[in-house]
């Protein structure tokens, strides 16, 4: 399986990011909570495939839209590149112009 990392924008609480999986346009909406970390939600187009749930490491996001049309067919997770398996703090998401964190969001196709 072949992996794409996705680096997201850092130093910011809220905001959405457009990607392109598998030749499908989508945004990312990225929320940060102080008592519960990140949270990741996603769109195509104008329909919103799940508003944003909490960011977990390790735990495929798609899982929940998978009998939804416009789902992406891969997985996409969060991975602590440490092996420690914990949850992103809001400086640990790879990301920025020093493409620097500890935790990566990444993207796969089966």
């Amino acid at each position: 399986m072949a992996w794409a990392i996705i680096d997201v924008e850092k130093g910011k609480p809220s905001f959405t990011q457009r990607v392109t999986l598998d030749g499908a346009d989508y945004t990312l909406s990225f929320v940060w909570n102080m008592r519960s970390g990140w949270y990741l939600g996603l769109a195509a187009g104008d329909t919103v495939l799940f508003h944003p749930r909490r960011l977990k490491v390790e735990v495929d996001m798609l899982d929940c839209v998978r009998w939804h049309p416009q789902c992406p067919p891969g997985y996409l997770l969060a991975l602590d590149t440490t092996g420690a398996r914990a949850a992103p703090g809001f400086d640990d998401l790879r990301g920025g112009q020093d493409r620097q964190g500890r935790v990566i969001l990444a993207y796969g196709v089966p």
